[in-house]
C-alpha cells in the first residue's frame, strides 16, 4: 500500500512541475511615449507643407467670405435699386454677425465631434450659400444668405488653428501656424487684384426663367468663394487630428493616422515604428465626465455646459479673460479702420500732392468737404457706377502687403525671440504710430504711419498661435472659437465707433485706439506661460530645417 506520506510527497512534486519552470508567454510591452514625441517620429515633410497650405487656403476663404462683398458695395446700386447707404453697411457687416452667432457652437462640436468632420462639410455649405447669393435680386434675402455664409464659414475660423496645431509638436507648432498665415496673407493680396479683374469686364448675360442679368459682380461672389471648394476637397486627404482621436479613447486610430503622416514624409521604406501612445490625463477626465453626463436629464444642455465653463474656471479663466480682451481690442482696432480705409488713404494721398504747397494735420485734412458736394449727391443719384476704380486696387495691395511682410517676418522670428515679445512689439509700435498720425503734418509720414498702424492685426495671429498651445485638446477649438468670437465683436464695435468719432471726434478716434492697442501690449504680459521660447537643440535642427516655408532649403524623398 502506499503510504500517505509517499501521496503527499507525489502531490507537491506535481505542485512543483505545474510552477516550475516559469514560462512567461505574454507579449512584450510596446515602447509608450508622449504624443508630442509621437508626432516627432514621423518627421516633418509633404503631409506638414500639405496641412500648413490647406490651413492657409481655408483662413483666407474665412478673409474672403467676410470682407470680399466690400469691393461689391461701390457697384451694387446698378441692380439693387434703392440700397441706402445704411443697408450697406449692414451688408457689410453681416457675416461678422453670423461669425459671432455661431462661434461657440463651432467650438463645442469640434471639441466634441471631431475637428475634420466639422470644418469639411461647412465649407461645402458656405460655397453653396456664395453660389445661390450670386444670382439673388432680392436685397433682404441677399443679405439672409451673407449672414448664413459667415455662420458657416465660423466654423473654419478658430478650429483650423486647433487642427493644425495638433499635427505638430511643441517645438514647431508656433512656426507652423505662423507659416499658414504667411500662405493666406499672400492670398490677401490677390484679392484686390482678382475683384479689379473681374468686377471691370464688359460683359453681360441674361439668366431665363429668373429674369436676371448677370453681371462680373456676380461671378466676383463665386471667385471668392472658390477656395473654400478646394480646400474642403483637399481635405478629404487629410485625417482626423490625431491628438483629438486619441482624446476619445482610439489609442489605435491615432497610430494609424501618425502612419499615415510617416508614410507622405518619409515613404514606405521607413516604416513607424512601433508604441504605444499615452493620454494626456485631462482627455481621459473630460471622457469619464461628459459620459457620467449622458445619464443626466439635459444630457446635451449638460455637455455644452461642461464643455465651456472650464475656460471660465481655474485655472484657465485669467488666460481666457486676457486673450479674449486683447483680441477685443486689436481687432476693434485694425477692422474698425478698414471700413474707412478707403477714404482715408484716399483724402491723405489728395495732401500727399500738395506736399510742397502746404502741410495740414490730419484730421484738418479728413475734416475737409468739396465744395461741390451736393452737385456730386444729385450726380450720384442719377449715375450708377459699375467698375472700380483702380485707386481701389492700389489701397488694397498696400495694407495687403504690409500684412503678408509683417506675418513673413513673425514667423521667422516667433521660435527665436517667442510670441510676447512679437505681440507687445507689435501692439506697441501700432499704437504709437496712431497716436503719432495725430502729432505730425508731413503727408508722406501721416500715410506711412496710417498704413502701419492699422496693419495691427497681425498680433491676432501670433496671439492665436499662443492661444492653441495655451490648453488641452478637450478645451482648445472652444478657446479658439471664443477669443475669435470676441475679436469680431471688436470689429463692428470698432467699425461702429469709428463711424461715430470720425468726423466729430477726429483726435479721440486715433488717441483712443491708440492707447488701446499700447494697453493690449502690456496686457500680454500676463499671460501664462506666453514668454516660454523654442529652445533649439541638435533633435530640433535636424526636424526643423526645412520647416519654414519661407526657407525651404531641404527635399522631399520617397513621396
Amino acid at each position: 500500500m502506499c503510504r500517505t506520506e509517499n501521496l503527499f510527497d507525489a502531490e507537491n512534486a506535481r505542485r512543483d512541475s505545474d510552477v516550475h519552470p516559469q514560462i512567461n508567454h505574454s507579449t512584450p510591452k510596446k515602447k509608450a511615449v508622449e504624443m508630442d514625441e509621437a508626432i516627432s517620429k514621423t518627421k516633418f515633410g509633404v503631409f506638414n507643407y500639405f496641412v500648413i497650405c490647406v490651413t492657409g487656403l481655408v483662413l483666407y476663404t474665412v478673409i474672403a467670405e467676410t470682407c470680399a462683398i466690400c469691393y461689391v458695395l461701390p457697384i451694387l446700386d446698378c441692380d439693387m435699386t434703392d440700397v441706402t447707404t445704411a443697408q450697406k453697411g449692414v451688408l457689410a457687416g453681416v457675416a461678422f454677425v453670423g461669425v459671432i452667432c455661431s462661434s461657440h457652437l463651432w467650438g463645442f462640436l469640434a471639441d466634441t465631434k471631431g475637428r475634420r468632420c466639422v470644418i469639411q462639410p461647412t465649407l461645402f455649405v458656405t460655397f453653396l450659400l456664395s453660389v445661390t447669393s450670386s444670382f439673388i435680386q432680392n436685397f433682404y434675402l441677399f443679405v439672409a444668405l451673407r449672414f448664413l455664409s459667415g455662420f458657416f464659414v465660423s466654423a473654419s475660423s478658430g478650429n483650423m488653428f486647433a487642427y493644425l496645431g495638433e499635427f505638430h509638436n511643441n517645438k514647431q507648432r508656433s512656426r507652423a501656424i505662423m507659416s499658414a498665415t504667411v500662405i493666406y496673407s499672400a492670398l490677401c493680396v490677390i484679392q484686390p487684384i482678382a475683384a479689379w479683374a473681374v468686377i471691370n469686364q464688359e460683359w453681360q448675360f441674361e439668366v431665363p426663367f429668373i429674369g436676371l442679368t448677370y453681371k462680373p459682380w456676380r461671378l466676383f461672389i463665386i471667385v471668392y468663394a472658390l477656395p473654400g471648394l478646394f480646400s474642403a476637397l483637399a481635405l478629404l486627404f487629410l485625417p482626423e487630428s490625431p491628438k483629438f482621436v486619441l482624446g476619445q479613447g482610439h489609442k489605435v486610430a491615432a497610430y494609424q493616422i501618425l502612419q499615415k503622416m510617416n508614410r507622405w514624409n518619409n515613404g514606405k521604406k521607413e516604416p513607424l515604428e512601433e508604441f504605444e501612445i499615452h493620454e494626456e490625463s485631462e482627455t481621459v477626465a473630460n471622457r469619464q465626465r461628459i459620459l457620467a453626463k449622458k445619464d443626466s436629464r439635459f444630457p446635451l444642455l449638460k455637455t455644452v455646459w461642461h464643455q465651456t465653463a472650464p475656460l471660465f474656471k481655474a485655472p484657465y479663466l485669467k488666460s481666457m479673460v486676457l486673450i479674449c480682451t486683447i483680441q477685443f481690442g486689436i481687432v476693434l482696432t485694425c477692422q474698425g479702420f478698414a471700413m474707412f480705409f478707403a477714404e482715408i488713404i484716399n483724402k491723405m494721398s489728395d495732401n500727399l500732392d500738395s506736399f510742397y504747397d502746404q502741410r495740414m494735420m490730419m484730421c484738418d485734412i479728413l475734416g475737409r468737404k468739396s465744395v461741390n458736394i451736393s452737385v456730386m449727391n444729385e450726380i450720384n443719384d442719377e449715375i450708377c457706377v459699375d467698375k472700380l476704380d483702380l485707386s481701389t486696387l492700389g489701397i488694397g495691395l498696400a495694407i495687403e502687403v504690409i500684412f503678408a511682410l509683417s506675418s513673413a517676418l513673425a514667423g521667422l522670428l516667433i521660435n527665436k525671440v517667442g510670441n510676447f515679445a512679437i505681440i507687445f512689439f507689435v501692439l506697441l509700435t501700432c499704437g504709437l504710430s496712431g497716436i503719432g498720425c495725430m502729432l505730425t503734418d508731413i503727408p508722406a509720414l501721416q500715410v506711412a504711419l496710417y498704413l502701419y498702424f492699422v496693419s495691427c492685426g497681425v498680433a491676432t495671429n501670433v496671439l492665436s498661435s499662443a492661444t492653441v498651445e495655451l490648453y488641452p485638446t478637450t478645451l482648445r477649438a472652444m478657446a479658439m472659437s471664443i477669443s475669435l468670437m470676441f475679436a469680431r465683436l471688436g470689429g463692428v464695435t470698432g467699425a461702429n465707433a469709428a463711424a461715430l468719432l470720425l468726423d466729430d471726434y477726429c483726435e479721440i478716434s486715433f488717441y483712443l485706439p491708440g492707447s488701446i492697442l499700447i494697453a493690449m501690449g502690456l496686457l500680454a504680459f500676463f499671460i501664462p506661460n506666453i514668454h516660454k521660447k523654442k529652445h533649439s537643440d541638435e533633435e530640433h535642427t535636424k526636424v526643423d530645417a526645412r520647416l519654414s516655408i519661407l526657407s525651404f532649403r531641404g527635399s522631399v524623398k520617397n513621396f
